[in-house]
C-alpha cells in the first residue's frame, strides 16, 4: 500500500534517515531489557500459584486465555492499523487524522465488544462442556471466563492509546508503563493468594493491572501529542473501508496465528482434559516469555518499516530488505542465547523450579521442544513486520499454510507412533513449527530479493555456536551433579553453570558480529542510560 492509501489521500513527509538506525537499536535494546525483566519476575509465579491452587484450577485459568484469545479475533486488526497509520500520519504532521483514526477505531471496537460479551454469556455452557469442566468447578470457571473477557475487551477497546505511542515510536514510554503494570499485577497476585482468594486472586490482579495500565497510557498519549482530541463527532465512517481492507487481512492472519499458537492446549484439552492444558501452559511459559525479549526487535521494526515507502524506488526497496536482514539476524542471535540454555537444561530447570512431582514428569520434554521451535518461530517476526508495514499481509498466509500443514502432519505421525499422549502432541507440534519457520524465511527472503545463503550464514547458522556451548554445559552437569542434590544447592550450581554459559556465549556472539554491529552497541548503552527527559 502506498502513501496515497492513507486517509484523506495525504502523502507522508519523508522521515529523516540519519538518526533512524541508532533510534531503532536503542528502542529495541530498551524493549528487550523490559521483556527480560518480565521473564525474570515471572519465573517465581507458577510455583507460588501451584502452592495455593490445584493443577486443574490452574488449567481453568489457562483455558480462559485460550477463549479470550479467540475473542480478540474481533478487533478488526486495529492494532496494526493504528501503528501503521499513526506512524505515517505522524511523519506527515497530521494530528487531526490521528484523532479521527483513534476515535473511529475505539468506538467501532467498543460496539463490537458489547455484542461479544452478550454472545459469550449465551454460549458459556457450551464452552464449559467443550473444555470438559467438572460440574463442581463450573461456577468458578464461569466467573473466570466472563471476568477475563470483560477485562480483555476493555483493553481491546481502549488499547488505541498504547498503539498510538507505538506508532509514534515512543517505545520506551510504552514499555515503562507495561513494566509498571505487570509488576503491580505480580505483587497483587502474591497478596491476594496469601489472603486466601484462591484462583480468583489471579483474575482480581489481572483486572487491576489493566485498569492501571490504561490510565497511564491515556495520560502519556495526551502528553506526547497535546493536540490529540477525543469526541464522538470525530467518528469518521469514511475511514472504515481503509480500516477493513487492511485490518481484516491482518485479522485473518491473526486468527490463524491464534489457532496455531494455542494448538497444543486445544488438542490437549479436547483429548486429555484441563490437566494437559496446564502441562503445555507451564511447559511453554518460560520459552514463550523468553521469546518476548528478542521479539522486541520485531516490535520496533514495524513502525520503523512503516515510514519507508517501498514503492518509492529501488533504494527504498533495498532499505526494507536490509532492515529485514539486520532485524532477523539480531533476533536470531538474541533468541538463541536463552533458548539454547532452556532446551539443554530443561531437566534441572524444571526440577528446581517446580520440584519433584510425578504429574509434571513430562514437563522438561515440553520445555525443551518449545524452546527449540519457539526460537525459529520468533526469527520469522521481522520478515512479517516488514511486509505488513507495506500493507502486504498476504505473505503471512504462506507461513500459516505451512504451519497448518506441517503441524497437522507432525502431530498425526507422532500420534500414530506414540498414541494420544502429551509427548506425541509436543513432538509433532515442535517439529512442524520448526520446519515451517525455515521454509517461510526462505520464501520471504526470496520475495525481498535477498540471497538464501545470507539467510543461512547471517541468520540461522550463527545460532549453532551457543547451542553447542549449551550442550557441552548440560553434559558436564549430568556428569558431575548428583540427581539427589536438593533444590537450593542445585539452584546455586545452576546459576554458576548459567553464568559460564552466558560468558562463553556472549564472547562467541561478539566474535560473530561485524564491525558495524559492534559499533552500534556503544550508542545503545549510552541511550539506555539517558533520563526520561532526554528521550522526548
Amino acid at each position: 500500500m502506498t502513501a496515497a492509501a492513507l486517509p484523506g489521500g495525504m502523502t507522508p513527509a519523508p522521515a529523516p534517515r540519519s538518526a533512524a538506525p541508532a533510534r531503532l537499536v536503542g528502542d529495541a535494546g530498551f524493549a528487550m531489557g523490559a521483556k527480560l525483566f518480565y521473564l525474570v519476575t515471572r519465573l517465581g509465579l507458577p510455583p507460588l500459584i501451584l502452592a495455593h491452587i490445584s493443577l486443574a484450577e490452574y488449567g481453568l485459568w489457562a483455558a480462559c486465555f485460550v477463549i479470550v484469545g479467540y475473542i480478540g479475533l474481533a478487533d478488526l486488526g486495529l492494532s496494526s492499523v493504528y501503528v501503521r497509520y499513526v506512524a505515517r500520519m505522524n511523519a506527515a504532521g497530521d494530528t487531526h487524522g490521528i484523532s479521527r483514526t483513534l476515535c473511529t477505531g475505539m468506538l467501532s471496537i467498543g460496539a463490537i465488544s458489547c455484542v461479544l460479551l452478550i454472545a459469550l454469556y449465551a454460549l458459556l455452557p457450551a464452552a464449559l462442556d467443550l473444555l470438559k469442566i467438572e460440574p463442581a468447578a463450573r461456577g468458578t470457571a464461569a466467573v473466570l471466563i466472563m471476568g477475563t473477557a470483560c477485562v480483555f475487551l476493555a483493553d481491546m477497546t481502549l488499547g488505541g492509546f498504547a498503539y498510538l505511542l507505538h506508532g509514534m515510536q515512543r517505545i520506551r514510554i510504552e514499555q515503562r508503563i507495561w513494566v509498571a503494570a505487570f509488576s503491580l499485577e505480580m505483587l497483587l497476585i502474591v497478596a491476594f493468594l496469601h489472603a486466601g482468594l484462591g484462583v480468583v486472586a489471579l483474575l482480581a490482579a489481572y483486572a487491576l493491572r489493566y485498569a492501571f495500565s490504561l490510565a497511564l497510557t491515556m495520560r502519556q498519549a495526551f502528553r506526547v501529542l497535546p493536540a490529540l482530541r477525543l469526541s464522538f463527532r470525530l467518528f469518521d465512517r469514511s475511514l472504515l473501508p481503509g480500516f477493513l481492507s487492511f485490518g481484516l487481512s491482518v485479522q485473518a492472519s491473526t486468527m490463524f496465528s491464534m489457532l496455531l499458537h494455542s494448538a497444543d492446549r486445544v488438542v490437549a484439552g479436547l483429548t486429555l482434559g484441563p490437566a494437559a492444558i496446564a502441562l503445555f501452559d507451564i511447559g511453554g511459559k518460560i520459552p514463550i516469555a523468553a521469546t518476548s525479549v528478542p521479539g522486541a526487535i520485531t516490535h520496533v521494526t514495524l513502525p520503523a518499516a512503516a515510514r519507508i515507502d517501498a514503492a518509492a524506488g529501488t533504494a527504498a526497496a533495498k532499505e526494507l530488505a536490509d532492515l529485514c536482514l539486520c532485524a532477523s539476524r539480531a533476533t536470531s542471535l538474541a533468541s538463541v542465547l536463552p533458548m539454547a540454555f532452556l532446551a539443554a537444561f530443561s531437566v534441572p530447570l524444571c526440577r528446581i523450579w517446580l520440584g519433584e512431582r510425578p504429574d509434571l514428569a513430562v514437563l522438561p520434554l515440553i520445555m525443551a521442544l518449545s524452546a527449540a521451535s519457539a526460537h525459529l518461530h520468533i526469527v520469522t517476526g521481522p520478515a512479517s513486520a516488514v511486509f505488513r508495514s507495506q500493507g502486504n499481509v498476504g505473505n503471512e498466509f504462506v507461513y500459516h499454510g505451512l504451519r497448518v500443514t506441517l503441524i497437522a502432519a507432525g502431530i498425526g505421525v507422532a500420534v500414530l507412533c506414540l498414541g494420544v499422549t502429551v509427548t506425541a502432541i509436543a513432538c509433532g507440534l515442535a517439529g512442524g513449527i520448526a520446519v515451517a519457520a525455515v521454509a517461510y524465511l526462505a520464501y520471504s527472503y526470496r520475495a525481498l530479493g535477498l540471497p538464501l545463503r545470507r539467510l543461512a550464514t547471517r541468520v540461522l547458522l550463527p545460532g549453532l555456536v551457543p547451542a553447542m556451548i549449551a550442550l557441552g554445559g548440560v553434559a558436564a552437569w549430568f556428569a558431575a551433579v548428583p540427581a539427589t542434590l536438593t533444590r537450593w544447592p542445585a539452584l546455586a550450581l545452576l546459576a554458576a553453570f548459567g553464568a559460564v554459559y552466558v560468558a562463553l556465549s556472549a564472547l562467541a556472539v561478539w566474535r560473530l558480529l561485524d564491525t558495524g554491529e559492534r559499533a552500534q552497541l556503544a550508542p545503545l548503552l549510552r541511550r539506555l542510560k539517558r533520563s526520561p527527559a532526554e528521550e522526548k
